[in-house]
């Protein structure tokens, strides 16, 4: 059972779980979504249940941390370390969390997480929200006076 003390210091929406059911796959979905990321110039950090969740030192901060899981309550054991790392880091944090432990997960967050259904659209709206799209640049046409209109 996890703790349920709080490892996060604030709401801002910057961790999400991407909640899912048995049967549908996480994995792809975010391998997607991760992929989109990078080509628009994101920096990823991809964490592999695999692997730990301990990037090397020296390593560039991402702009985003993604832990990709098997389901399961095996899987709980990551999400920790990927919280901590979130916090230290002040960068957002995406993790596949199984629809029947989503109270496990509020209890680690202390609630201060959100949480995604496992479509597309809900992943881009997320991430809309953490660095919405930048206005469109306006030119130098018209002079100085029109960079103070």
């Amino acid at each position: 059972m996890i703790p349920t003390r709080c490892l996060l210091d604030d709401a801002d929406g910057d961790v999400a779980a991407l909640t899912f059911a048995a049967g549908e796959a996480p994995g792809p979905l975010i391998a997607a979504f991760l992929a989109r990321l990078r080509r628009r110039g994101r920096r990823v950090l991809r964490l592999p249940q695999s692997r730990g969740a301990c990037p090397t030192a020296g390593a560039e901060v991402p702009d985003l941390l993604a832990i990709t899981l098997c389901g399961g309550a095996s899987a709980e054991r990551h999400w920790r370390p990927a919280l901590i790392l979130a916090a230290a880091a002040r960068r957002p944090v995406l993790v596949p969390v199984p629809a029947a432990r989503f109270g496990a997960w509020l209890d680690l967050t202390g609630g201060c997480a959100v949480r995604l259904a496992c479509h597309p659209a809900a992943l881009d709206d997320w991430w809309r929200t953490l660095y919405p799209p930048l206005p469109p640049e306006r030119g130098l046409t018209g002079g100085a006076c029109a960079l103070w209109k």
